[in-house]
């Protein structure tokens, strides 16, 4: 058995949800853990497992777009913090004195495992962009540029990546595997049917869409406005709400940003989807052109009556599509991590 150092991105909960799985299955196997996040990562996981807090790099939002400036200027002033948080990583590796060390995109594990000289797994959905043969459409190409050079520098040198993907692709090279989405057990636990609501998720509120919504002739429950109620055919449910899972199992379509964890899930459980990728998160554009692509929903920039109306009127369209998708439990993906983990040590 391996002692493994652990880091995970605290910047959303996708990040934590899955490494909760990783985490839980790598303890049951007999490896030991030294678990390293912050922020939304750090405060989910610190209730399950032993974590340490350490300070991370988190992007900026405004308005539904990734402020570039403010993302490097907000870390930028809190370079001290991160370099006080690689020496502590450091001190607590010499420690515990690790035999590999894996990251969910976490940025300090890496330059540790760099230093220290041992075995990186890169673990996320994130190097799909940089390890694998994609499709991008001219109009992304700078922000595809800019994003990939992003993600290496925050993950460098991996001896293995291990790449979770919805949609299939080549890899760039030996050092690169695509394995299937990590999927939280209340996902997997979930008897999907199909209701009549239009479940909306967004973690940041966009009155915009209100009135289009409200014209619709369908109905929808709607998480992101920090409120609760009912007004015609809006019912609003606040973020947290034990009904969520028995609301998404039940939907009949999804309107919400294009991440990377409710897009999986929602496919998992066979949900028609009309993405909206948060401006400039090239990750979030690449996700929901992918979707479409497929035929599994939509994409657009912006919601209007018209796209809307569209995506309504095709979604029997899409639900015979998601016949197709290989929805599948964490077995291939944890599988894949054992033989990895073997082969390093």
């Amino acid at each position: 058995m391996a002692r493994i150092l652990y880091g995970i991105s605290g910047d959303g909960f996708g990040h934590a949800t899955r490494s909760k799985e990783v985490l839980t299955h790598l303890q049951t196997s007999g490896h030991e853990l030294l678990i390293v996040s912050y922020d939304k990562g750090y405060e989910m996981l610190a209730k399950s497992f032993r974590v340490k807090k350490i300070n991370g790099l988190r992007l900026e939002y405004a308005h539904n777009e990734v402020k570039y400036l403010a993302t490097v200027a907000k870390n930028i002033m809190k370079s001290k913090a991160n370099i006080k948080s690689l020496d502590k990583v450091l001190s607590l590796a010499k420690k515990f004195k690790p035999d590999l060390v894996i990251t969910d995109f976490e940025p300090t594990v890496t330059l540790a495992a760099n230093w220290l000289n041992l075995p990186l797994i890169s673990l996320d959905n994130m190097h799909v962009i940089t390890q694998a043969k994609i499709e991008v459409p001219e109009k992304w190409r700078t922000n595809y540029l800019t994003t990939k050079l992003v993600i290496k520098l925050m993950v460098v040198h991996a001896t293995k990546y291990l790449i979770l993907s919805f949609f299939p692709v080549k890899t760039r090279s030996a050092k690169a595997l695509i394995v299937p989405p990590i999927l939280r057990q209340e996902i997997l636990d979930l008897k999907a049917t199909s209701g009549k609501n239009i479940l909306v998720y967004l973690t940041a509120a966009d009155d915009s869409i209100l009135p289009i919504l409200r014209a619709s002739s369908a109905t929808y429950t709607i998480y992101g406005f920090n409120r609760s109620g009912r007004e015609a055919n809006l019912t609003f449910k606040k973020l947290g709400s034990k009904d969520y899972l028995a609301d998404l199992a039940s939907a009949k379509a999804i309107i919400a940003t294009a991440g990377f964890s409710l897009l999986s899930e929602a496919l998992y459980l066979s949900k028609p989807y009309l993405a909206l990728p948060i401006k400039n998160q090239f990750e979030q554009t690449l996700n929901a052109y992918y979707l479409q692509k497929l035929g599994y929903g939509l994409m657009t920039e912006k919601l209007s009556a018209t796209v809307l109306k569209n995506f309504l009127a095709k979604l029997s369209k899409f639900e015979k599509k998601l016949l197709s998708y290989k929805a599948q439990n964490n077995s291939t993906a944890l599988a894949a991590l054992d033989k990895t983990i073997k082969e390093l040590l």
